[in-house]
């Protein structure tokens, strides 16, 4: 376990309060393509502290604007910007095979030190804004790496080897699916069984994800053809910033992310002041 102060403070964008952060930054296009990307050490602050359920219920028509959404100015305008973005992300993803699952989770609801009840926890367009974000940060990530000459641990998910098993599955609802592994033709299937019955659909969700399999991470070399993640249906991503990652993983890939950041911007420095004095002493102004 980490210290309390590193994983609850130090760690934490808390408001108001600033915190030494990696940029991720990118430029999406028209066709929801990344066309421009970096990274950059930078100092944050977060300006408002907001949830994931009241944002979505906002977002969704189902509630009002969460206060500090109302209360900074162009806030809104920004957050509904990135919904859009989010969304179109999303569709992309969908129709290049990503699959639409949905897995039930509970979530412990406390009086005091006493645990009072369990809350049914589902997605909403809140969380679908974050997790798409965090595809393409962990997209930009690997390309970053992989750009500079440098090796990255990629999150990867191959084609499932229980395939035949998943036909199977389909088969029994009065579904077909090919015999070779198509993750286009999985997604196909699985938003109509969930309009069928959706009462059901997180059931057959968890059934596709275990016959799937768990995915791996594993050293990808610049010049290495990484196999991708069959769900998400990408071929550059790494778990720089994932909420289910082990939070030492995390440490450990911000600490190498930063020593890569850090390196290249000396080198270019270096590269434009055409001078041999070091410049380490400076890079920390960047």
């Amino acid at each position: 376990m980490l210290p309390e102060t590193l994983s609850t403070d130090l760690t934490f964008l808390r408001q108001g309060e600033e915190r030494l952060a990696i940029i991720v930054e990118s430029v999406i296009g028209e066709k929801c393509s990344i066309v421009k990307w970096d990274l950059c050490r930078a100092v944050a602050c977060n300006r408002a502290k907001l949830t994931h359920n009241g944002v979505a219920a906002w977002l969704e028509g189902k509630g009002p604007a969460p206060e500090r959404v109302a209360a900074l100015p162009g806030l809104d305008q920004q957050i509904r910007i990135q919904d859009e973005v989010a969304q179109r992300l999303k569709n992309l993803r969908v129709h290049c095979g990503a699959l639409q699952l949905e897995t039930i989770e509970a979530r412990p609801v406390f009086k005091g030190d006493s645990l009072s009840d369990l809350e049914v926890e589902r997605t909403n367009q809140a969380k679908e804004l974050i997790e798409n974000f965090m595809i393409v940060a962990n997209e930009v990530t690997a390309r970053y790496l992989e750009a500079r000459g440098f090796p990255s641990l990629r999150r990867v998910l191959c084609s499932p080897a229980r395939w035949s098993r998943i036909v199977e599955l389909a088969s029994s609802l009065g579904r077909h699916l090919p015999p070779e592994p198509d993750s286009g033709a999985l997604e196909e299937f699985l938003p109509k069984q969930m309009k069928v019955d959706p009462i059901r659909f997180p059931d057959l969700s968890l059934s596709v994800v275990k016959l799937m399999g768990s995915g791996e991470y594993v050293v990808d070399l610049p010049g290495d053809t990484s196999p991708g993640h069959f769900g998400l249906a990408v071929k550059d991503y790494t778990h720089s910033t994932a909420p289910n990652v082990p939070k030492n993983f995390q440490l450990s890939s911000k600490s190498f992310l930063e020593v890569v950041v850090e390196v290249w911007v000396e080198l270019k420095a270096s590269e434009i002041f055409k001078s041999d004095t070091p410049i380490r002493p400076y890079i920390s102004q960047f």
